[in-house]
């Protein structure tokens, strides 16, 4: 059984902001993309058979979550096999008909892992989606004299037109002069003072800038419009659904598990080091580790958490451990991670005693080349 399909590839363009991953990594041409493929074959090779058909379907699903909640439980399952320990997917416990992901079995320790891919709530995803739309809109300009940047200032469950957004633009780009407003940028060393374009649609509000192409490159065809993307409309309060995150898990098997069990939340918007984290599991007001009264919850020896586990980032994002101080079933921190232990009433961050890259026998620098180099890998 394999992930990806097997076919002549011949498309080497850049993903679009809209096209899912799953569809994205399947058509890419280029020996970097044909790495990335073959790691994740590779790795899928060794997974349970009893696991595969259900964690294939995900990695070719066309939603993201799917696609990086597949991909997370797979680099568990590749981390802990690396790390010399035989994994059993969804074993049985006693006392409750579900399972767990994985029975993590050594000669030092045993553990149960759960594994959760964090989603951003509904509003929060579908602003993302049609901001990729909006993204994906204005690279379709033509925009011969100018790149521009793209501010967004705020958002709106309602799903934008691109259409007029399009054309707006495009009359606003063609109406300034190249030479002029980067006379302006060099004599000011700043874009503060440039002219901005505001467009509004219901509670949506994007800013833009230009910013003039060199001389040789205008009027090329193939060159993206967007020169420069600021997010903004960022999103308060990541800790309330991480620590939900953690107690859905934390429930699901009771409280009374025979062995360690270790929750991994794989993230896409929250660092496995930040106070976000600390305050969802320590603070003493909300903490899921601890309130008030003291520590809760020993049934969960410890969380891991990682951010933005991709194919493509396995040897940059390092996950890290977060151990219950008072567990029932301690459990030690495998060396390929970090961790921040609990001493002297703080935590303390330890980095890894052996390198991410090394364990997985991949180079440092993952994957080998450029993304788009033009050179064909068949």
């Amino acid at each position: 059984m394999r992930v990806f399909d097997d076919f002549q590839r011949t498309d080497s363009s850049r993903s679009q902001n809209s096209e899912s991953m799953s569809a994205f990594l399947n058509r890419a041409h280029t020996p970097y993309f044909e790495a990335v493929r073959q790691l994740v074959e590779d790795w899928f090779t060794r997974l349970c058979p009893s696991a595969q058909a259900d964690v294939r379907g995900r990695l070719r699903d066309d939603d993201n979550l799917q696609f990086r909640s597949a991909f997370w439980e797979l680099y568990l399952h590749e981390t802990l096999v690396k790390s010399g320990y035989t994994v059993e997917c969804h074993p049985e416990i006693a006392g409750t008909t579900r399972r767990p992901d994985f029975l993590a079995t050594s000669a030092g320790q045993s553990f149960y892992l759960e594994a959760i891919c964090m989603a951003r709530p509904d509003e929060k995803q579908a602003s993302e989606r049609d901001k990729n739309r909006i993204y994906d809109a204005i690279q379709g300009i033509n925009s011969p004299t100018f790149y521009v940047s793209v501010h967004v200032e705020s958002v709106d469950k309602f799903s934008p037109p691109t259409g007029p957004l399009r054309r707006e633009l495009e009359a606003w780009l063609a109406g300034l002069n190249p030479d002029v407003i980067g006379r302006q940028i060099e004599a000011d060393h700043s874009f503060d003072d440039i002219e901005t374009y505001e467009w509004r649609n219901r509670g949506w509000h994007i800013s833009f800038q230009p910013i003039p192409k060199s001389p040789e490159n205008r009027g090329k065809e193939g060159i993206r419009p967007i020169g420069m993307y600021d997010y903004g409309a960022s999103f308060a309060d990541d800790r309330t659904p991480f620590r939900a995150a953690v107690a859905t898990k934390g429930k699901a098997y009771g409280t009374t598990m025979d062995l360690p069990f270790i929750v991994a939340v794989g993230t896409s918007f929250l660092g496995p080091d930040g106070i976000d984290v600390s305050d969802a599991l320590d603070d003493i007001h909300v903490g899921y580790f601890r309130n008030k009264s003291g520590w809760h919850h020993p049934n969960v020896s410890g969380v891991l958490v990682a951010q933005d586990i991709l194919p493509t980032s396995v040897t940059k994002q390092i996950p890290t451990f977060w151990g219950h101080p008072a567990a029932s079933h301690p459990v030690d921190c495998l060396p390929a991670w970090g961790e921040n232990a609990f001493r002297d009433n703080r935590r303390q961050f330890t980095p890894p005693r052996r390198p991410i890259h090394e364990l997985l026998g991949l180079p440092e620098q993952w994957p080998p080349g450029k993304p788009f180099d033009q050179q064909s890998s068949d």
